[in-house]
């Protein structure tokens, strides 16, 4: 073999070693590994998952900068603590200390950046007469307005935008408006008297409940959907009346209030409507059946010696709300079992579209519960009086001391609701806070 065939024939078999090389080295850094020339040994890295989005930003890890637009991966990152940070014009700086671990993808999909100034972002949606009454529930807002003859229902849409709509009464005599499930209204007249009010579908009926009732939170109305029918309790009966059967009911001249027509259950004490099931409280002691008021169950043994009742219905169970005479418990209900989350509940929990919930204790402990992982998660000790408001997408809301403030879950990035406005009321949409100030509805745009 010539010099010549056998330096080509070398070249070759350098040129498949260089590419064997390259491709290993390739696979080496595509599955997570590099190597620590310090230490002398191979090392697997992770990565750090940044899914909210943003443009201009500047992205920060353990002080060097990294990138400048969201969402991002950061790759290659070693196990172990690390500082992430984000900054923006405009904005204050976002920062947690984060955990990485071997092998793992660390995902934040919870970075919120809050505005340095509020009061620049404020829009302005819609302004009420002085003499205007509010009711608010989770979605909805009902505006009496006494000088207009009007009612009108806003309604927070889940994608950031408002619907309104007016419906004419005689305001003024309107006594009290409780906001049902969906958008359905039970509203109380000086009369005594009461009007149902589907407003998405437009339905109405006027009618009346048994005398001497004159304030639908004494009755506890609550509504089933699927059932169509209106639920309420007196004089320790569980009551159902059909929609179709509303109109008029108690109202027409001569005509007798046949309740017993309507009695489900007697020798109730308190109740509460899930999708399917009736929970209601006799004796104490806690007792399920279905919605027309048969096939009744104790959920558990243990759950009697109780007083009040309340629940929080979710698509994956049901929170029961239960008060004895020395406390509150929570648990969890579905369709398998009866779970204890907390003693001591101070609050009525908040619950988020996950089927969630943050709620706190009489100690000034705040707990994160999600159900389908069977987690429980410390979040903050308050100290002093504080209450819980709302969530805002996977953050929430709370009061302490007259200010309120925007929190994640880590207890990481907490801001002031420093403004001119004084909320009273919060209705949060994907990245927009409506707000309830004086006579006014105002909303604020986050990044």
């Amino acid at each position: 073999m010539t010099k010549k065939k056998l330096l080509r024939f070398l070249l070759k078999i350098f040129s498949v070693l260089a590419f064997i090389v390259v491709c290993i080295f390739a696979l080496f850094l595509a599955y997570g590994y590099q190597y620590n020339l310090a230490d002398r040994h191979v090392q697997k890295t992770s990565i750090i998952d940044i899914a909210n989005r943003s443009k201009n930003v500047r992205i920060f890890l353990d002080n060097q900068f990294i990138g400048d637009e969201l969402p991002y991966q950061i790759k290659g990152v070693l196990a172990g603590n690390h500082f992430l940070s984000v900054e923006k014009q405009g904005y204050l700086n976002w920062s947690r200390r984060i955990l990485v671990q071997d092998d793992l993808v660390f995902k934040i999909g919870d970075l919120l950046l809050f505005p340095a100034n509020l009061d620049a972002i404020v829009k302005p949606v819609s302004t009420f007469l002085g003499d205007a009454r509010f009711f608010a529930a989770k979605n909805v807002l009902v505006v009496v307005r006494p000088q207009q003859d009007l009612l009108t229902v806003i309604s927070f849409e889940d994608d950031g935008s408002t619907k309104e709509t007016e419906v004419s009464f005689k305001a003024a005599d309107i006594l009290d408006v409780k906001i049902l499930q969906g958008e359905h209204l039970l509203i109380s007249f000086r009369d005594k008297s009461f009007i149902w009010l589907q407003i998405n579908a437009n339905r109405m009926a006027h009618f009346s409940l048994p005398a001497g009732v004159t304030n639908p939170g004494a009755i506890n109305p609550q509504l089933s959907i699927s059932n169509q029918s209106l639920y309420y309790s007196y004089n320790k009966g569980l009551y159902r009346v059909p929609f179709d059967k509303l109109v008029g009911f108690g109202l027409k001249p001569g005509q007798k209030n046949e309740l017993s027509a309507y009695l489900l259950r007697s020798g109730i004490e308190q109740f509460a409507l899930a999708q399917r099931d009736i929970y209601f409280l006799a004796e104490g002691v806690l007792f399920k059946s279905d919605l027309d008021g048969k096939n009744v169950t104790v959920p558990h043994l243990f759950l009697q010696h109780f007083t009040d009742l309340a629940l929080l219905p979710a698509d994956n169970g049901a929170y029961l709300v239960l008060r004895s005479a020395v406390e509150r418990d929570l648990y969890f209900i579905d369709q398998n079992s009866v779970r204890f989350v907390t003693h001591a509940l101070l609050d009525r929990p908040l619950l988020n579209e996950e089927g969630q919930i943050l709620y706190a204790t009489v100690d000034g402990s705040s707990v994160f519960f999600d159900p389908a992982a069977k987690q429980q998660k410390f979040v903050h000790q308050f100290q002093g009086d504080f209450r819980l408001i709302n969530w805002f997408s996977t953050h929430f809301i709370f009061e302490q001391n007259g200010s309120f403030y925007l929190s994640d879950l880590d207890f990481s990035n907490v801001n002031a609701f420093r403004m001119n406005d004084k909320p009273v009321t919060f209705f949060p949409k994907q990245r927009k806070l409506f707000y309830l100030s004086e006579n006014k509805l105002k909303v604020l745009a986050f990044d």
